[in-house]
Parts: structure tokens; sequence; C-alpha cells
């Protein structure tokens, strides 16, 4: 399953719940878990005022965070 939402990266992860023994039911917990895992985690604030004169509500911006090594939209 594949999910590209909030990113293009890819993560490998595994869904075990041994007490699940149909297949179909094992794969809608993986979607639900998977849907619920990709949304992103972080939150940034700053000021409006910090950004300059050219950006206004509702500018698309992209944050970057050196110490994380990470770019955001």
């Amino acid at each position: 399953m594949e999910d590209y939402t909030f990113s293009d990266k890819t993560v490998e992860k595994f869904f075990i719940d041994e007490d699940i023994e149909v297949a179909e039911i094992l794969k809608m917990k993986a979607e639900e878990y998977l849907a619920n895992a990709c949304v992103p985690r972080a939150s940034y604030k700053l000021q409006l005022s910090s950004l300059g004169d050219g950006v206004g509500l509702g500018d698309v911006i992209y944050l970057v965070d050196k110490i994380k090594r990470i770019k955001q939209k």
C-alpha cells in the first residue's frame, strides 16, 4: 500500500496483528494505520512579520529546518 498525500518519500513498514485471521480485515486495519501514520506530526510557529513585506496571509511558503534537514511546504 502507498500513500503519497503528504510526501513523496517511501517508508517501508510491516503491520502485524496476530489476532486477525481474515486477510481482508488485516488489509483494512493496515490501511487505517497507514492513513493515520502518513499525516505529518510537526508544527512550527512564526510571526508573519518575520517573513518580509512580499508575503501575505494565504501565500504558500517553505519552512526550512536546518537542524532536522527538512524542507516543508
